[in-house]
């Protein structure tokens, strides 16, 4: 979000148009990222702080990464213009990380400001795929991206062999507009009904693994009866891997949440008997949550609000 493109024309010897507009696959409109990776075959760690300008009206989100804008408005604290076009990050770039860099050991793709979340849509179950073969990738923290939960499935079963160091996904689904808008609700319920579905021992049960899934439309309410329906179906998934997995441990967060409804659904967890999710995730102690059961916890009280309805559900439709 700071890169000096002055700086980088003068370098290059181009004009600043150029540079932002005209050069195909270069400067801002780069596109194949991918290819320096082959030159990094001993790379242990990659982080990327993508950056997509938003409305500049959440102060909030901006301190909450630590910015300190000082008296500067927020709306001229970070550039109009997007920087680069996550797109680059998706499935062809994971192929080539996995493939040229063996030894990569931690994995992030996470948003400079959250202002306006909006999901990578070329990152699809096909990264999932290439990332579970890397033998020694021990942490993965990926901001939201277009998957599914068969793709979930895949990347919490595939373990290398004999490999016993604790394996963390944090990985976010969903945005705020859209046809991924509600895509939390589908990833979830699919990864449930997969587990629910496998007959014997999981191979995912006896490895150390954590997944954290968080949902990307923090903004989004469902209706109320939606709601209602969705939880039943999830339910009786959830009580079917505890009799047939008795070694998984699954947690379901939301929004005011009750028996038989809630407002939001914000995270997903899933480890194993001898997995240590981390503190940091408030799992085992967090005073914002009241455990219903042993799997479902709420935040903000177990009744909600008298708010109008903001969405409405077609049963035909597929998430």
């Amino acid at each position: 979000m700071d890169w000096d493109w002055g700086r980088y024309c003068r370098e290059v010897g181009r004009s600043k148009e150029e540079v932002m507009h005209d050069l195909g696959g270069f400067g801002a409109s780069a596109s194949r990222a991918h290819a320096v990776l082959r030159a990094c075959p001993a790379l242990k760690e990659l982080e990327m702080a993508v950056y997509h300008p938003g409305d500049g009206s959440d102060e909030s989100e901006i301190f909450e990464f630590g910015y300190d804008l000082g008296p500067r408005p927020v709306k001229t604290a970070v550039p109009a213009h997007e920087m680069l076009n996550e797109e680059m990050y998706g499935d062809e770039f994971v192929e080539t990380l996995a493939r040229h860099c063996p030894d990569l050991e931690r994995f992030t793709i996470w948003n400079v400001l959250g202002v306006s979340a909006r999901a990578i849509m070329t990152f699809t179950d096909r990264a999932f795929e290439a990332l579970a073969t890397l033998r020694y990738l021990t942490y993965m923290e990926i901001k939201s991206v277009n998957i599914t939960g068969n793709g979930l499935f895949t990347l919490l079963n595939n373990h290398p062999i004999a490999y016993s160091t604790q394996r963390c996904y944090v990985i976010g689904v969903g945005d705020t507009s859209g046809s991924t808008e509600m895509a939390f609700y589908g990833v979830v319920e699919t990864l449930l009904a997969t587990l629910a579905a496998h007959t014997g021992t999981l191979p995912c049960e006896d490895p150390r693994v954590v997944l954290r899934l968080q949902n990307a439309n923090a903004t989004g309410k469902v209706d109320k009866a939606w709601s209602s329906a969705y939880l039943t179906r999830i339910k009786k998934l959830v009580a079917v891997i505890k009799q047939n997995h008795p070694t998984v441990r699954l947690r379901v967060a939301g929004w005011r949440m009750t028996d038989t409804e809630f407002e939001q659904l914000f995270e997903f967890g899933f480890y194993t008997r001898v997995s240590e999710p981390s503190e940091w995730f408030g799992w085992h102690e967090d005073r914002q949550d009241t455990k219903l059961d042993d799997v479902f916890v709420t935040r903000g009280g177990n009744t909600r609000r008298p708010e109008p309805e903001t969405y409405q559900d077609d049963e035909d439709d597929d998430y």
